[in-house]
Order: structure tokens, then C-alpha cells, then sequence
């Protein structure tokens, strides 16, 4: 499923603006993505998830997807902690 179209059917990001233009991703989520932005639970704000996967397997993606989603859709703040140095340094490039 592509990343982008998906994003933008759900208003989340304009069908002319890419919401990650980023060397390593192809524009298409994983199999583990896909399966997590079909579950209702993973959209509801009264939920609480928890997505586990190995390492590079898109687990940060669907985090900036549900932020994004917090606060376009549902007009909330968010708080987006990352445990690794390598992480923050490649998520503020």
C-alpha cells in the first residue's frame, strides 16, 4: 500500500506534498505498517497500543503518523520522546 495515497485519503497530508521524501523508504509501508493503520485501535485516541518490531521496521514512521494524526485530526499536543541519540540526530536532518 503506498504510504503517500493512504496519508492522503486520510487528510492527513496534501496529494501534492509527500509526507516523507527520504532516500531509504520507497514510498510503500511494510507489511507490519500496514497491518497497524488498518486497526481502528491504532486512530482511536482513546486507545492505548503498543507496536513492537524488530529494529528498522518502521515502528518511529508509525509514531510520527499517529502524532500527525493527534494533532491535525484531533487538535492535540504531543509529546514525542526517542531513546537513542541516532535516532533523534536522523529524525532532525
Amino acid at each position: 500500500m503506498n504510504m503517500h495515497e493512504f496519508l492522503a485519503r486520510r487528510s492527513l497530508v496534501s496529494k501534492d506534498r509527500k509526507f516523507a521524501d527520504r532516500p531509504e523508504w520507497n514510498g510503500e509501508f511494510t507489511a507490519m505498517q500496514e497491518e497497524v493503520v488498518n486497526q481502528e485501535a491504532f486512530w482511536d485516541q482513546d486507545k492505548n497500543i503498543v507496536i513492537h518490531g524488530p529494529t528498522s521496521s518502521g515502528k518511529t514512521l508509525l509514531a510520527e503518523i499517529a502524532a500527525l494524526h493527534q494533532i491535525q485530526e484531533e487538535g492535540n499536543k504531543v509529546l514525542f520522546l526517542v531513546p537513542l541519540r541516532v535516532l533523534v540526530t536522523s529524525q532532525c536532518r
